[in-house]
């Protein structure tokens, strides 16, 4: 199975991945106070309430949620740069969607197409000429130059391979 990539599916989990990102944080935040005033609460005493709040310091204060939130900015910023370097390397289009096995079936179909391109445009060229020399004199009539289609096929899957560019380019992104 090919690699997939879908820019408006990207987009939307990374906004759900910062405004999760914000809404941890300003729990974390909560839960911080909370468990700050029972650390500081005097009341509470003895050897549970000693061990419980020993528990709460060493672990459930802040530390426990810097450690969280720097992962989750990590992932976060992660998933926002594949996003960019996406744009960047393969499509701009906040749209875009590409499937590696759609490229690479594109390919082959655009190759097969390619062998008869260069017999039949080449006929189709001769023809035209031989239209032009014989029948010019009573019309303005131009012959099909093939070159164009050529050139166009062979950016595609020749010597300009943009499919493999492509291909490349996406699975690049998630290696």
């Amino acid at each position: 199975m090919g690699k997939r990539y879908d820019a408006e599916r990207v987009y939307a989990a990374i906004e759900d991945l910062g405004a999760d990102l914000d809404q941890y944080r300003d729990r974390a935040r909560t839960l911080e106070f909370g468990f700050g005033r029972y650390y500081r609460n005097e009341t509470y005493i003895g050897r549970a309430a000693d061990a419980s709040k020993e528990f709460i310091d060493k672990g459930q204060m802040k530390k426990l949620h810097d450690v969280n939130l720097e992962i989750q900015s990590e992932l976060y910023k992660r998933c926002a740069n594949t996003y960019e370097v996406f744009k960047e390397m393969v499509d701009p289009s906040p749209k875009a969607r590409t499937d590696t096995d759609v490229l690479l079936d594109l390919d082959k179909i655009f190759r097969r197409f390619g062998d008869g391109i260069s017999d039949v445009g080449y006929e189709i060229e001769c023809v035209t000429r031989e239209v032009a020399n014989e029948f010019g004199e009573y019309a303005d009539f131009y012959p099909v130059i093939f070159n164009a289609v050529r050139y166009a096929h062979d950016e595609l899957c020749g010597h300009g391979g943009h499919f493999e560019k492509c291909i490349n380019n996406v699975s690049t992104l998630s290696a």
